[in-house]
């Protein structure tokens, strides 16, 4: 394949797999298109949204089918299950604590970006340590990898953390529906708790070490040049921070929240559902968008997304961000940026037109094709590699012998002289010599003349005058003529 052809191929299929990985890992069709065009909306094609959708819910279904068949579920269920009151889904103060709690997380997603950039520009700075680290691939990610594990270990660090419980395990903790602060608790709600601490102040300390040990052990691990997903960590981290404003709620209003005559209890895994992003801002009936919009309002205030980061330090091609409102580049049209001299070909393109658009024109690895120059509809494009080849099919070296070979066919028809343009018969007429002349002439003789030869002297008889062996024979002749000048 042309290097043309692959680099349009990768442009057009780069976005793809993003809104068909989340959306198989969460289940999630709608959600996972929407945070793939979101993060992707550079690379993304208008005309790629249905296939994200359509790979999306095949791909979210066969995962969940597989386990069903696998014998892993009884049925289709959903991945985070919550089952938090609807009647009331959140009280008027608590929109108040969204605000404040997503005003945060913009922080410290501002502060992750920051964190991961520093690290990446230190990698950079010591020029000694990064050749050595580049000749030595894998010292780097093999010492990354034993240190974060020494630190998540169980037995140690790790016990104040909750490290002995999955991503999906503490996920699924974080969005309980009851209080770990509480004195009642039951046997399975007392499972969950030990996980994160026996007592009132060790479950506070849990999570804010969660938050802390993950926020810069997943800005550490993001600069290892192997393929990473952002997605989830930052997932578990909002999680784990709405919980502990939750369970910080709990502590602050232990009989609930009254709205007129009804006292509502604080449910601290609803502000765990609000503080985790992306998947969840589309829930009807909850308040997350508000946390959402405030926390991306505040975290592209600080630092640009963790996506553009990594666009910018890799130097890749992005768009600028759009500049406030006061700035003088919403006054640009685009009529004052664009270019008029285009380079083009159109239907009624001659060989020769092509011919010196590919020469004039080096660096260019793709043409639009229009309809004529004065309509200037355009049609599509070519590719550089695709004129050159036709020009080679065309006005090759094969294709100029060709045509070198019929016109010297015709120069020599055109020579010819009309005898030699003749059609050859299919008989052969040779000369013969005078001998041949002479026998040739016996032979007619014999053939239409009643004489006949006698004796070795070649002696000439005529038919009155033949030999009586002639007549014992009865060999006659009807055709005899009667003299020598009948003959003649």
């Amino acid at each position: 394949m042309s290097s043309d052809r692959t680099s349009l191929g990768r442009a057009k299929c780069s976005p793809l797999p993003a809104p068909w990985a989340s959306p198989c890992t969460f289940a999630a069709p709608l959600g996972g298109v929407l945070f793939s065009i979101e993060v992707t909306s550079v690379f993304f094609a208008v005309r790629n949204y249905w296939r994200g959708f359509f790979a999306a819910a095949c791909g979210a279904l066969v995962w969940q089918l597989l386990g069903v068949w696998l014998k892993e579920q009884d049925t289709i269920t959903a991945v985070f299950r919550t089952n938090f009151r609807m009647d009331f889904p959140f009280d008027l103060i608590e929109l108040v604590v969204y605000a404040v709690m997503g005003a945060a997380c913009g922080v410290l997603g501002a502060t992750f970006v920051y964190m991961h950039k520093r690290v990446v520009l230190f990698n950079r700075k010591h020029k000694r340590m990064s050749a050595f680290l580049q000749r030595n691939r894998f010292l780097y990610p093999l010492i990354i990898t034993v240190f974060i594990s020494s630190a998540t270990f169980p037995e140690g660090l790790g016990q104040f953390m909750a490290a002995e419980l999955t991503t999906h395990e503490a996920v699924h903790d974080l969005f309980s529906n009851f209080t770990w602060t509480s004195s009642d608790l039951g046997v399975d709600e007392h499972m969950v708790v030990n996980h994160w601490g026996s007592t009132k102040g060790r479950v506070f300390l849990t999570l804010a070490l969660f938050i802390f040990m993950n926020l810069w052990m997943t800005a550490l691990a993001a600069t290892i040049p192997v393929p990473l997903g952002l997605f989830i960590p930052v997932f578990k981290m909002g999680a784990a921070f709405g919980r502990l404003v939750g369970e910080t709620m709990a502590v602050l209003f232990p009989e609930g929240i009254r709205m007129g005559d009804n006292i509502n209890k604080v449910i601290p895994g609803g502000y765990a559902v609000a503080g985790q992003v992306a998947l969840f801002f589309f829930c009807p009936g909850t308040s997350t968008e508000i946390a959402v919009l405030i926390a991306n309002a505040v975290s592209q205030m600080l630092q640009p997304s963790v996506y553009d980061l990594i666009i910018k330090l890799k130097k890749l091609p992005y768009l600028p961000p759009i500049l406030s409102t006061s700035s003088e580049a919403h006054n640009i049209y685009v009529e004052d940026i664009m270019v008029r001299d285009i380079v083009f070909i159109w239907q009624g393109a001659t060989y020769k037109d092509l011919k010196l658009l590919l020469r004039t024109n080096k660096r260019l690895n793709c043409f639009p094709l229009v309809e004529s120059p004065d309509s200037m509809i355009l049609l599509g494009s070519i590719p550089r590699l695709e004129l050159l080849r036709l020009m080679e099919l065309q006005l090759g070296r094969w294709r100029r012998l060709q045509e070198v070979a019929r016109r010297r066919s015709m120069d020599l028809t055109a020579r010819k002289s009309p005898m030699e343009q003749r059609r050859q018969s299919r008989f052969e007429v040779v000369p013969v010599t005078n001998s041949g002349r002479v026998r040739f002439c016996f032979v007619l003789f014999f053939l239409i003349s009643p004489c006949y030869c006698n004796g070795p002297h070649g002696t000439l008889f005529w038919s009155d005058r033949r030999p009586a062996v002639w007549q014992q024979q009865g060999l006659d002749c009807d055709l005899c003529v009667q003299s020598r000048d009948e003959f003649f």
